[in-house]
């Protein structure tokens, strides 16, 4: 599914893919990427991987008009847009690094580290158990690690009253990911 954006307005550009609707963005004059990102719309509760959703915004510099180009696809791989918009290269080496998406006929391959060198990430080492970090079923270690505000009363002390406080999981970590419920304080129920 491929969606385009003028200001508030959807706009049919007739374009098929992601490639021909930024090409047709460019040559309408919107020469400015301002933004290029990918959303990772796994579903944790269910254990489906779920779609990605593609999001370019584009600006036109004379008259500062806006244009946001959507695209909702099953596979982490899309065209490369770096010979469009040269800040394409940088959001590109982003994106793969974080979330793996794979960029096809990118001028140059992605696979140098970015922002985390000296990491494997995506296991291209075959004793490598990390995976690419911003994507939705990658554990958070440190919200795991780390006291979550109301597993403790307020008022100090590890004493708790007759009435206690609702303890809530940490934002951002399935249930499953939590395997001892004594340990975050309170019982599956209570969550």
């Amino acid at each position: 599914m491929l969606i385009e954006m003028d200001a508030d307005a959807e706009i049919d550009s007739g374009a098929q893919s992601w490639r021909d609707a930024l090409t047709a963005a460019h040559g309408a004059g919107f020469v400015f990427l301002d933004l290029l990102t990918v959303v990772d719309r796994t579903n944790l509760d269910s254990g489906e991987l779920g779609p990605w959703e593609f999001l370019a915004h584009l600006l036109r510099p004379g008259d500062r008009a806006r244009r946001w180009i959507r695209r909702v696809q099953d596979e982490p791989e899309i065209e490369s847009v770096t010979d469009l918009f040269a800040a394409a290269a940088w959001h590109e080496r982003e994106i793969h690094e974080m979330f793996g998406v794979e960029f096809t006929g990118a001028a140059q391959p992605h696979d140098r580290p970015l922002l985390l060198a000296g990491r494997d990430i995506g296991g291209k080492h075959p004793a490598s158990q990390l995976e690419y970090p911003l994507r939705k079923r990658t554990p958070l270690v440190a919200r795991l690690t780390t006291p979550w505000p109301g597993v403790h009363e307020p008022g100090g002390g590890e004493t708790r009253s007759r009435r206690s406080r609702r303890v809530l999981r940490p934002p951002g970590v399935p249930q499953a990911w939590l395997t001892d419920s004594s340990e975050r304080g309170g019982s599956d129920a209570q969550r």
